[in-house]
C-alpha cells in the first residue's frame, strides 16, 4: 500500500509537469482589442512598458483580440496598442499590485481619424479576474501611517477579516499574533520575494523589513489559487522595493522619550503616584536604490539595479517589579521578634521543637534564630547579594532594559537579456535584548539575542510572449539565544552545593511559595534555536487561447538544533505559607531557608535536541476566460511533509501491549524509533493532503465597475515543530531528578545537608551528569511515565485542514471610490490539541489503558496521564466583511485624499484555541464539551484609516506657501468587541488517585460554578477594587470554587460516577471593548530645487488618551479576582524627521 501511495505521488509530481513557482509576487495586463464596431483585432502588437525602470516586454493579440503580459513585476506601467491601419494608443499609468490582473482594452480607430489619448489616475481597482478574497497595502500607506515600532505586518490590521489575536489570556511567545479570517495565527503564511518566511519552529514570520524597504504586501484571505499552500490560515506576501533609473532614497530617524508621553490610568491613581513609563527609543535609517552604474564598464540605464535598506534601534527602559515582599535586614539575620514577621508563631514554635536553631529558650520564644546556626549555604546566597533585604521588608526593585538592533536588506535586480531577469535578495538582522527580570522578581538579568538571515534568488525565463518559467531557492536562518546570564554569575559548586550540572549557568534557583520571590535566573534556559530553512521551487506559466495556465513542484527542508539547559542548576522550593506544618520545617518560609530546610528540589538537563523534515508540493492551476465577462480558476495541489523525526532516535511513542527492544526496561506501550511498529519520528507519514481550488469572477455588466467572485478550496496546515519540542531533555535521554524531603524530627544537633547534598540528603543516587543512554537503562526513577513533564504524539496524526469558501461583489463608484461587500468562511479539521489518553473509568480508579495489558482497563502504576497532540480540535469561522476604499484623488474644497474603511462582523468557534492559548486541552470523554466562542473570537471589528494632504495653500492664499504647503494628516481610528473571558475552577492534577470532578482526572479543565445565570459586567470607571488601585470588573460572587474543590476532595474516597466541568460555559463572557485614535501628523518642505523633500514628522498614539482595560484577573484564588489592573499605552508622542529624494 505505501509503494502505491508513493507512486501516485510521484506520478503527480514528476508528469504534471517539472515546475512550480510557489508563491508569486508578480502581477499581470490583459485584455482586448478591437476596432469601433466591436470587432476583434487580431495580430495587434501590446508593449508593456514598467515607467520607473523602462523594461519593456511586448506580445501579439490572439485570434480573438485577446492578450496577457503575464510575470510582471509590481510597479506602474504604460501599454501600447499598435496595429496596421489604425491609430496607435496608449494607456494611462496603471500601478499593479501583487497578484493583480488588470484589464486594459483598447478599441482603436483607423488611421488618419482623430484620437484622444488620456492619462490621468488609475481608477479604484475591481477584480474581474481571479476569485480571491485579499487586500493590498500599498506605496505611501506603508511609510505614512502611524507606526509604534515600525512594522509594517501592523497594517494589515486595517483591512476586514484580520485581527490582531494575542488575546492577553494567551501565553505570549513574541511571535506574530495576527489571524486572518479566524485562523490560528500560527497558521499564516509569510512570504518575501516570494520566498518561505515562516520558521517551522512555531510557524512565525522570520524576517519582517522596515516600512522603508517595502513597496507593498498583500493580504490573502480565502481561496487563494493552487500555488499557494503549506498554510491553510491565509497568506501575507510582502514584496520590497526595487531600484530604477533615478537614484532615489530616504533617510529617516523616529524618537520616542517619555517627556512627551501620558502617565498610565492606575499610575495617576496608586498612592503614591507611579511615574510614567521610562522609555527612549531611536529608529534610524535609510534607503538608496538606482540604475548600478561604473563609468566606462557598466551602464545599468533600463537593465541593472539596486536598492539598500537600513535601520538601527537603539531602545531603553527602567522597569521596576512593582514592588515586592522580601527578607527584613532583622529577619535576614534571623530576627522574626517583630510583629507580622512571624505569623501564626510558626518559627517561635520550631524553635522551641529544635533547639539546635536556638538554645536560649527565651530567644526562641520570640523568634529569634541563633545567627551561627544559620545554614552555610543560605550564608554563601546571603554573601554574594543574591538574596534581598530591605528595613521593612517591602523592595521596589528597578532594572534597564533594553532592545537594540541593526537591519540590513539589499536587492538587485539583473535583466540580463530582454527575455532573463535575475533578482536576488538579501537580509540580516542583529537584535541583542536585555531584561532585567526575566523568571525573577528580583534583578537577575539576561540577554536574548537574535541572529536572522535571508536569500532569496530567482531567475526567469522568458521563452516566448506566452510561455515562461520561474526558478526561485531561498535559504533562511533563524539563530535565537535565550536567556544568557549575564556577568559570570556563582554556580552551584561556588555556593557549596554538592551537584554535579550538565552545564553551570548559575546559582541554583530558590523559589518561595505564597507569590512571593525567586532567587536565581530563570529555569527555562539558557536556551538556543538555530532554525535553517531552504526551498527550491520551479515554475511554467503558459497562455494559450482563453486559458492562463501554471504548473510547479517545490521541495523545502527543514533543520531544528535547540539547547535547552532547563533547570541545570537545580532548584530548591520552599512551599510553607506561614502556617505551622505547612512544610518540612516551620511552615515560614524565609525562616526555612534559614534553617537549611526547603521542601523540594528539581534538576533538569543540558539537553540537546533537533528536527529533521521535508516538505514537498505539486500543483496545476488553469484561468479559463469562458466568456467575455467569466472567468472560471481552477487548480489542484498536492503537499507532502514528511514526519517530523530526531536524528537520535530522542522521542517515543505508545503502542499498548508493546515491549521496546531498545530499551529493555522500559514499561510495556512505551516504544521508540527503532522499534517495532513505533514511527521513525513522532508520527506516521500523511500521504493524503490533495487540495483542489475553484473559483470564479463575473464582470456583472461587462464594463467591469461590477464584479461578482466565489469560491472554494481546500487547504492543509503544515504541523509545527512545537510538539517535537516537547521531547526535548527527558528520559531517557536525559537525566531529570525531583526529591522531596521528610520533615524535620525533633532532637537535630547538627546542621542539615538538604542544600549542601540534596541527593545525599534523601537517599538518591545522583543522576548528573547526564550520560547517554544504554539499552538495559532504568525507568524506575521516571515512573510514573507521562504527567506535566511529557507530552506524547499520536502515532497516526494527519495534517490539519480547512474548507474555505467566499462569496464577494465589488463595485466601482464615483470619485475614485470601490465598494467590496464579501462573505468569507472556513471550517477547520484536524487541528492539533492535546487530550488525556488516560483518563479515569468513571466510578473506578483505573485508568482507561492499562497499556501493559493491551488496551484494557486497568491501575498501571507505570503511567500517569498521558497528554497526547491529536487531531481534535476543529473551527468555524463565518464572517460579513465590508470595505469602502478611495484611491488619491483630489476631492472638491477638502483636497486629495484616500482612505480606507474596514468592518467584519464574524463569528469564530472551536473547542481549543491553540496549544499555547489560555485553554489547550480537549476533554477525552465528550471532545464538543468545550465548543464555543474562540479565545480570539472578536464579533465587530471596525478600523478606519486613511491620509489627507490639506491644502492649506489653497484655503489661506495671502499666506506664505513655505507655511501653508505641504501638510498631511494621516488618522487610524479603530474600535473591536472585547475578547472572550473563561474562570477556571483553579484544581490541580495530581499523580495520585485523583479522578476530580469530572470524572476524568482533568481538573486543569473544570470551569467555575457560575452562581446564577449570567455574568454582571460594569465600566471598570465605575468601582476601585478593594486595594484602591484596580477597578472592579465584575463581582467575585458570581463564580464559586467551593462545591468543585468539595467534589475534588471526595473523589479520594469515592470515584465520581458522572462528569462534573463545572456550571460556567467556556468563553461565556467578554472583556472590555477596545477603542483608539492614532494620527501622524507631517509637514513637509523642500530644498535642492524640489529635487529633495523633507518632513517633520508628529505621531500620536491613542491621541485622546482614552484608557483602554485589559482583562480582569480571571484566577479565582486571586485577592484581586474580578479586577481590572493594567491598561493599553496611554498617550505616546513620537517625533521624526524624514528627507526623500
Amino acid at each position: 500500500m505505501k509503494k502505491v501511495r508513493i507512486g501516485v505521488v510521484a506520478l503527480f509530481l514528476f508528469t504534471v509537469v517539472p515546475l512550480l513557482k510557489a508563491q508569486d509576487t508578480t502581477a499581470s495586463i490583459l485584455g482586448t482589442v478591437t476596432d469601433q464596431t466591436g470587432a476583434v483585432i487580431p495580430g495587434a502588437k501590446i508593449t508593456v512598458m514598467n515607467t520607473a525602470t523602462g523594461v519593456i516586454k511586448t506580445i501579439m493579440t490572439n485570434a480573438s483580440g485577446d492578450y496577457q503580459a503575464i510575470d510582471l513585476q509590481i510597479g506602474r506601467y504604460q501599454v501600447t496598442a499598435e496595429h496596421a491601419g489604425f491609430n496607435p494608443l496608449t494607456s494611462q499609468e496603471y500601478k499593479l499590485e501583487i497578484n493583480q490582473s488588470e484589464r486594459i482594452d483598447f478599441k482603436m480607430t483607423v488611421a488618419g481619424s482623430t484620437q484622444t489619448v488620456t492619462v490621468g489616475v488609475q481608477a479604484a481597482r475591481i477584480d474581474t479576474v481571479t476569485s480571491t478574497v485579499g487586500y493590498s497595502v500599498t506605496g505611501a500607506a506603508i511609510t505614512e501611517m502611524p507606526l509604534n515600532g515600525r512594522d509594517p505586518l501592523d497594517l494589515a490590521e486595517l483591512q476586514p477579516g484580520v485581527t490582531n489575536a494575542n488575546n492577553p489570556g494567551s501565553v505570549d511567545d513574541g511571535t506574530n499574533h495576527q489571524s486572518l479570517a479566524g485562523g490560528r495565527s500560527d497558521s499564516v503564511g509569510y512570504l518575501l520575494d516570494g520566498g518561505d518566511n515562516n520558521n517551522l519552529l512555531f510557524n512565525a514570520v522570520v524576517f519582517t523589513p522596515n516600512p522603508d524597504a517595502v513597496e507593498e504586501f498583500r493580504i490573502l484571505q480565502s481561496n487563494y489559487s493552487a500555488e499557494y499552500g503549506r498554510n491553510g490560515g491565509g497568506q501575507i506576501s510582502i514584496v520590497t522595493k526595487s531600484g530604477t533609473n533615478r537614484l532615489h532614497g530616504s533617510l529617516f530617524d523616529y524618537a520616542r522619550n517619555e517627556a512627551f508621553d501620558a502617565n498610565r490610568f492606575y499610575n495617576k491613581r496608586a498612592n503614591p503616584i507611579i511615574p510614567r513609563d521610562n522609555l527612549k527609543r531611536q529608529q534610524y535609517g535609510g534607503t538608496v536604490g538606482g540604475p548600478i552604474v561604473f563609468p566606462q564598464l557598466v551602464n545599468g540605464k533600463d537593465r541593472f539595479f539596486f536598492f539598500f535598506a537600513y535601520q538601527g534601534q537603539k531602545e531603553s527602559s527602567t522597569l521596576n517589579n512593582g514592588g515586592q515582599q522580601v527578607y527584613t535586614t532583622a529577619e535576614l539575620n534571623g530576627d522574626f521578634s517583630a510583629p507580622g514577621t512571624d505569623p501564626n508563631g510558626a518559627v517561635a514554635a520550631f524553635l522551641q521543637a529544635h533547639p539546635y536553631y536556638q538554645a536560649n529558650p527565651q530567644s526562641a520564644v520570640a523568634g529569634i534564630i541563633d545567627p551561627t546556626t544559620i545554614d552555610p549555604i543560605t550564608k554563601a546566597y546571603i554573601a554574594k547579594n543574591y538574596i534581598p533585604s530591605s528595613p521593612n521588608g517591602f523592595l521596589l526593585s528597578t532594572g534597564t532594559a533594553t532592545d537594540n538592533y541593526n537591519q540590513y536588506h539589499g536587492r538587485v535586480d539583473f535583466h540580463i537579456t530582454n527575455s532573463d531577469l535575475l533578482t536576488t535578495t538579501l537580509a540580516y538582522q542583529d537584535e541583542r535584548i536585555l531584561s532585567p527580570f526575566d523568571g525573577s522578581t528580583i534583578p537577575f538579568p539576561v540577554t536574548n539575542q537574535n541572529h536572522i538571515s535571508y536569500l532569496a534568488i530567482a531567475y526567469t525565463r522568458t521563452f516566448t510572449a506566452h510561455l515562461l518559467n520561474e526558478l526561485r531557492v531561498v535559504a533562511q536562518r533563524a539563530n535565537n539565544l535565550a536567556y544568557q546570564p549575564i556577568g559570570n554569575p556563582a554556580g552551584p559548586s561556588a555556593l557549596g552545593i554538592g551537584i554535579t550540572p550538565d552545564v553551570t549557568t548559575g546559582p541554583t534557583i530558590i523559589t518561595f511559595a505564597s507569590s512571593l520571590f525567586t532567587v536565581g535566573y530563570t529555569g527555562q534556559g539558557p536556551l538556543s534555536f538555530i532554525n535553517n530553512t531552504s526551498e527550491y521551487k520551479d515554475s511554467l506559466s503558459w497562455t494559450k487561447g482563453k486559458h492562463l495556465m501554471k504548473y510547479g513542484v517545490g521541495f523545502s527542508p527543514y533543520q531544528n538544533n535547540t539547547t535547552y539547559d532547563y533547570f541545570v542548576d537545580g532548584g530548591f522550593y520552599l512551599y510553607g505559607n506561614f502556617q505551622p506544618g505547612s512544610s518540612v520545617a516551620s511552615g515560614n518560609p524565609y525562616a526555612d531557608l534559614l534553617f537549611g530546610a526547603p521542601d523540594s528540589f528539581y534538576q533538569g538537563a543540558g539537553a540537546l535536541s533537533n528536527i529533521r523534515t521535508n516538505s514537498y508540493s505539486a500543483y496545476a492551476q488553469d484561468g479559463y476566460k469562458a466568456t467575455s465577462r467569466l472567468t472560471v480558476n481552477y487548480g489542484l495541489r498536492y503537499e507532502y511533509n514528511s514526519p517530523r523525526r530526531d536524528t537520535e532516535g530522542r522521542t517515543y511513542s505508545l503502542i499498548p501491549g508493546e515491549q521496546s527492544t531498545r530499551f529493555v526496561n522500559a514499561p510495556v506501550g512505551l516504544v521508540f524509533p527503532g522499534d517495532r511498529g513505533a514511527p521513525e519520528g513522532v508520527s506516521f507519514p500523511d500521504y493524503t493532503n490533495w487540495a483542489p481550488r475553484f473559483g470564479f469572477a463575473l464582470d456583472a455588466a461587462g464594463d467591469g465597475k461590477t464584479s461578482i467572485r466565489g469560491g472554494f478550496g481546500i487547504f492543509y496546515d503544515i504541523l509545527s515543530g512545537d510538539a517535537n519540542l516537547q521531547f526535548n531533555g527527558l528520559p531517557p535521554f536525559y537525566s531529570t531528578a525531583f526529591l522531596s524531603y521528610a520533615p524535620l524530627p525533633g532532637g537535630q544537633t547538627t546542621a542539615l545537608n538538604y542544600l549542601s547534598n540534596p541527593y545525599v540528603a534523601t537517599g538518591t543516587i545522583n543522576p548528573f551528569p547526564s550520560k547517554p543512554p544504554t539499552s538495559t537503562v532504568s525507568f524506575a526513577p521516571y515512573l510514573p511515565y507521562g504527567s506535566s513533564a511529557n507530552y506524547f504524539v499520536r502515532n497516526h496524526l494527519k495534517t490539519p485542514y480547512i474548507y474555505q469558501y467566499n462569496l464577494d461583489v465589488q463595485r466601482d463608484l464615483p470619485q475614485g471610490m470601490a465598494f467590496d461587500l464579501a462573505y468569507v468562511g472556513n471550517t477547520s479539521h484536524g487541528l492539533t490539541s492535546p487530550v488525556d489518553y488516560n483518563p479515569y473509568v468513571l466510578g473506578t480508579y483505573n485508568m482507561r489503558y492499562s497499556l501493559s495489558n493491551g488496551y484494557a482497563p486497568g491501575n498501571n502504576s507505570n503511567y500517569s496521564w498521558l497528554d497526547t497532540f491529536d487531531n481534535v480540535t476543529y473551527a468555524n469561522y463565518n464572517s460579513l466583511q465590508v470595505r469602502l476604499t478611495k484611491h488619491l484623488t483630489e476631492a472638491p474644497v477638502v483636497g486629495p485624499m484616500t482612505f480606507t474603511f474596514a468592518y467584519t462582523h464574524s463569528k469564530n468557534l472551536d473547542n481549543v484555541s491553540g496549544f499555547r492559548e489560555r485553554n489547550y486541552e480537549v476533554p477525552y470523554y465528550n471532545r464538543r464539551q468545550f465548543y464555543a466562542d474562540s479565545d480570539t473570537d472578536v464579533p465587530n471589528n471596525v478600523v478606519i484609516s486613511g491620509t489627507w494632504y490639506v491644502p492649506f495653500d489653497k484655503w489661506i492664499e495671502s499666506a506664505p506657501k513655505v507655511v501653508t504647503k505641504g501638510w498631511r494628516v494621516s488618522p487610524i481610528s479603530s474600535w473591536r468587541s472585547g475578547f472572550a473571558l473563561d474562570v477556571l475552577a483553579g484544581l490541580s492534577r495530581n499523580l495520585g488517585n485523583d479522578p476530580g470532578p469530572s470524572g476524568a482526572g482533568d481538573q486543569e479543565l473544570v470551569r467555575a460554578d457560575l452562581v446564577g445565570t449570567k455574568v454582571t459586567t460594569q465600566s471598570p470607571y465605575r468601582e476601585v477594587g478593594p486595594d484602591g488601585v484596580g477597578s472592579v470588573y465584575f463581582q467575585q460572587a458570581t463564580f464559586s470554587n467551593a462545591r468543585l474543590q468539595n467534589l475534588q476532595n471526595a473523589a479520594l474516597v469515592t470515584p465520581p460516577t458522572s462528569y462534573t466541568y463545572g456550571t460556567l460555559p467556556r468563553n461565556f463572557f467578554r472583556g472590555p471593548t477596545y477603542a483608539d485614535t492614532d494620527v501622524e501628523v507631517a509637514k513637509q518642505f523642500s530644498v535642492a530645487k524640489d529635487k529633495v523633500q523633507g518632513q517633520f514628522i508628529v505621531d500620536f498614539f491613542n491621541i485622546f488618551n482614552s484608557a483602554q482595560f485589559g482583562v480582569p484577573n480571571y484566577d479565582i484564588g486571586s485577592s484581586t479576582f474580578g479586577e481590572i489592573t493594567t491598561t493599553y499605552d496611554p498617550r505616546i508622542i513620537q517625533l521624526a524627521v524624514r528627507i526623500t529624494f
